[in-house]
């Protein structure tokens, strides 16, 4: 009966932890609410997850695959505005690009701010968090690698146990 069970973890962790799991539902709750403004600032809007949110640390995983990140975060900001607006809310000096803008960026325990991303010429592909929203499926998928190897080690363990 146990391999069975184990088997059939095999086999559908591939296909169903990507899109079903508890990780990729609060890792796309989390993007969502960056999404959401919580704060205004002039002419700046703001969107955070700060540390003792639900989602926060499913999507500091996300961000640490996709922007390589590697710090001790206490928000992630998803800030929306003018460039000019956004270069002197957030200190990162942006001064050129097209139309309203979103910068996304992390604010460290230590209060220094990181850059993720910026793209002045294409603010479409920030402000709709293209970069992060498929990282969730790729770590969702990386995840699902895992619990897939998992199972199979655990599967061929059994099975020689048995035979034995």
């Amino acid at each position: 009966m146990l391999t069975v069970v184990v088997s059939f973890i095999v086999a559908s962790a591939p296909i169903l932890y990507p899109d079903y799991s508890l990780f990729t539902r609060r890792a796309r709750d989390g993007v969502d609410r960056l999404a959401h403004i919580r704060e205004r600032h002039d002419d700046v809007k703001l969107g955070y997850l700060d540390r003792d949110d639900d989602e926060f640390k499913e999507v500091v995983e996300v961000i640490e695959l996709i922007f390589s990140y590697d710090g001790e975060p206490e928000r992630i900001c998803m800030a929306v505005g003018p460039v000019s607006s956004l270069g002197e809310f957030t200190g990162f000096g942006m001064q050129y690009g097209i139309s309203e803008n979103g910068v996304l960026y992390v604010v460290e325990k230590s209060g220094d701010q990181e850059l993720l991303q910026w793209q002045p010429w294409s603010p479409s592909s920030t402000l709709q968090m293209q970069r992060l929203s498929r990282g969730v499926k790729q770590r969702a998928q990386e995840r699902s690698h895992t619990i897939t190897v998992v199972s199979a080690v655990l599967w061929a363990t059994i099975s020689i146990i048995i035979v034995i």
